[in-house]
């Protein structure tokens, strides 16, 4: 099966530059006006500078729910540069200006509320794309968008914003920095640009251009073009200082304290004005956003976290390979979270053209660090990695790439060498895949294993009709210490198929029936596996939607095969301007995987989220998920999980903010409460001061802490300090 995939991957990577061609350009670029000075940002575009700004009326029309719909709201653009930055106004008009949601919040959490912005394709090479997001209130959002990864909103780029109501509506300008991108200086520069907008009330988002079903923005960028740009290469040093003191409650009335104070420095430099160097040494990753409590019972397959480090974060995109998904069996091929504790890091990333490519190494201690039950054989070692990744850019959104990874630890190594391809053969089909072939080798142990993984996706998208189809094959000996994934040994096939209904003059947007499934067969144990998924999705105005699944499953554990119905609906809707809630019922039998013998038993798991803003600067936030499986015999409870997430916010102004949690699991008999006092002047300089407390319902007994108690004890306390400096040239 391996290499009837492998075979099929290759004839379609060698049919890509015969299929790939260059579209016709479209008949409109954009051509900025050049000031010599640019305009105050008051958010009002009342400068006089931005009289002369102002493009075209463009044809918009709607992105989601669904492609092509009217955009009824009047949006008027404004674009102009100067020698140090490109300057955007909108002027968003709205038939009912008191429905506009806005609210005051730190930055990336704007997305429950209107908003307007762009997307920048710096090099015009349709293959990465930075996306800039702002509220009617000036609240910034942005992301790296990238043609294997999608949208990631964990990089920041440094650029101003402004924005004001009147009565018609309301106004928004901002200003980009050219020092704080990358592109290729010089005469006749080419970029590609995208504007959008989203309407909370009517539950819709709009794009000028119009995007077409199956297409996205890189097949919809308008040519931006300058006569002549230039620019600086890049300097910027950020150090880094911080403080933390630890208390351990060793033993009732006794503490232990340790504190501790990390010098950290980063140095980003630009080689050229497309190529950039990113150095860290004893880089500061503690995070200030911590992971929310999830359940972590009976899990077959290990729960994903996002990285939350602003090194690992910034310009990731590039590493991610062509086809992993949330319903993929590898979701990443780069997953950074397993760099645990580096000491230092590099990374090198940049465009030539149509080639992009990055390289990034890093020195880990975690691994050499010692054992909670007793002393690691390589105690004092670090793992190093080494990961490299190129990409070359043809037609609209179509490349070839290859990525190497490798890690190496105390004598034990793995190393991982792939291809993938992405290519769009006719209007609204991409076709997409890669195949990686492993090498490893255990600390100690001579014998060395490899073995191949592969993934070959096909989707097709229409105003009316969606389908997507996807063969997955891995090794039992395939590793990849870089990735994410669940399984190996196996083959999986999914598919989705899935009609498109939109009704007019109603308050649901989008109507959607569709079929999923998948069938998984072990190439060890030889069970096969399957899920068949009938499920009606419907979207409404308000951002709200409704969904109903019925699943019929097979599934193999331990030599046995287990068959299950599950039932599910769930939904959630911004019901006005300050409240959203949204939740999810589920019922069915699940298989108990942590018994020595597994079994199945009647499982029931409800989840229910709300968000308050009575006000614009004050938000609270409540996540409440409880899971029960009962024994199929007894009906006594095997497991009972409550886990509460409950945050309150207080966003002074865009940059100052207060915030406490609390965070409960019944399960672990825990619970966290953090407080945190976050000023952000720019991104990277930054001032952090926090207090955190564990507390677990335990009892001292014969010397000891055990997990047995009623009633909650502290059980470590945790302050820290951090502040930051980006100096820029």
């Amino acid at each position: 099966m391996g290499r009837s995939i492998l075979g099929a991957l290759l004839a379609c990577a060698l049919g890509a530059v015969a299929l790939a061609g260059d579209p016709a350009p479209p008949p409109l670029v954009l051509r900025p006006v050049r000031l010599e000075k640019g305009p105050e940002l008051r958010g009002d575009l009342s400068d006089p500078a931005w009289a002369q700004a102002r493009l075209p009326d463009g044809a918009w029309g709607t992105y989601n729910p669904a492609r092509g719909g009217a955009f009824t709201e009047r949006t008027e653009v404004y674009l102009a540069y100067d020698a140090e930055a490109l300057y955007v106004g909108f002027r968003c008009h709205d038939s009912q200006p008191g429905t506009i949601k806005a609210s005051l919040s730190k930055r990336d959490d704007l997305w429950g509320d209107d908003w307007v912005g762009l997307s920048l394709d710096t090099f015009g090479t349709r293959h990465s794309a930075i996306h800039l997001f702002v509220n009617p209130l000036g609240i910034q959002g942005d992301a790296l968008d990238s043609l294997a990864s999608g949208e990631d909103s964990s990089p920041d780029w440094v650029w101003e914003s402004k924005g004001a109501r009147f009565p018609g509506g309301y106004t928004v300008e901002l200003r980009l920095p050219f020092k704080s991108i990358r592109f290729k200086s010089g005469t006749d520069v080419r970029m590609g640009i995208l504007f959008w907008r989203k309407i909370t009330r009517l539950g819709i988002s709009g794009s000028w251009p119009a995007m077409k079903a199956g297409d996205w923005v890189y097949q919809t960028h308008l040519p931006l073009q300058f006569a002549k740009l230039d620019a600086p290469l890049r300097l910027e040093v950020l150090p880094s200082v911080t403080y933390g003191r630890t208390s351990v409650h060793a033993a009732p009335g006794r503490w232990d304290r340790a504190s501790s104070t990390e010098l950290g420095i980063g140095v980003k430099a630009g080689l050229t004005s497309s190529i950039t160097a990113d150095l860290t040494y004893n880089p500061d990753f503690s995070q200030v956003e911590s992971d929310a409590f999830q359940v972590e019972v009976n899990q077959r397959y290990p729960i994903f976290y996002s990285e939350k480090r602003p090194f690992f974060m910034e310009s990731m995109g590039i590493f991610s390979l062509a086809g992993p998904s949330g319903d993929a069996n590898m979701q990443v091929a780069v997953h950074t979270r397993k760099i645990v504790d580096p000491k230092w890091g590099a990374k090198v990333t940049g465009d030539e053209g149509p080639l992009s490519f990055g390289v990034l190494a890093a020195g880990d201690r975690a691994p050499g660090q010692a054992w909670a039950d007793g002393e690691n054989p390589g105690l004092g070692h670090a793992a190093a990695w080494t990961i490299a990744r190129g990409l070359y850019g043809f037609g609209q959104g179509e490349y070839a790439g290859a990525l190497w990874g490798s890690r190496a630890f105390d004598g034990g190594w793995n190393r991982v060498a792939g291809a993938d391809f992405q290519i769009r053969p006719a209007a609204g089909q991409t076709l997409a895949g890669n195949v990686l072939q492993s090498w490893s080798a255990d600390p100690g142990v001579a014998d060395r294993k490899a073995g191949t993984g592969a993934l070959l996706l096909w989707s097709y998208a229409s105003r009316s009709l969606d389908l997507q189809a996807t063969s997955e094959h891995y090794d039992p000996d395939f590793r990849m210490d870089t990735a994410f994934y669940n399984r190996t040994g196996i083959d999986q096939h999914t598919f989705y198929v899935g009609p498109n209904f939109h009704p007019k003059d109603s308050w649901i947007t989008k109507v959607n029936p569709f079929l999923f499934g998948y069938v998984i067969h072990d190439n060890v144990t030889g069970l096969t596996d399957y899920l068949a998924l009938a499920a009606l999705r419907l979207n409404t105005v308000h951002g709200g939607s409704l969904r109903f699944d019925l699943q019929r499953v097979r599934e193999g554990w331990k030599g046995l095969l287990f068959t299950k119905t599950v039932y599910r609906v769930n939904g959630g809707v911004w019901a006005t301007r300050w409240l959203n809630v949204s939740g999810t019922l589920r019922y069915g039998r699940d298989v108990y995987y942590e018994a020595d013998v597994p079994f199945q038993g009647p499982t029931r798991s409800v989840t229910g989220s709300l968000v308050l803003q009575p006000s614009q600067e004050l938000r609270w936030t409540l996540d409440l998920n409880r899971v029960r499986m009962d024994a199929p015999d007894t009906g006594a409870p095997v497991f009972d999980v409550r886990t509460v997430n409950s945050q309150v916010t207080y966003q002074f102004n865009s940059s100052f903010f207060l915030r406490a949690t609390v965070r409960t699991d019944s399960w672990r008999r825990r619970m966290l409460t953090d407080y945190l006092a976050s000023f952000t002047y720019i991104p990277g300089t930054v001032l952090f001061l926090g207090y955190g407390e564990i507390q677990d319902k335990a009892e001292w007994v014969e010397g000891q802490w055990k997990p047995q108690g009623s009633r909650y004890e502290p059980m470590q306390r945790s302050l820290f300090f951090k502040v930051s400096y980006l100096w820029r040239n």
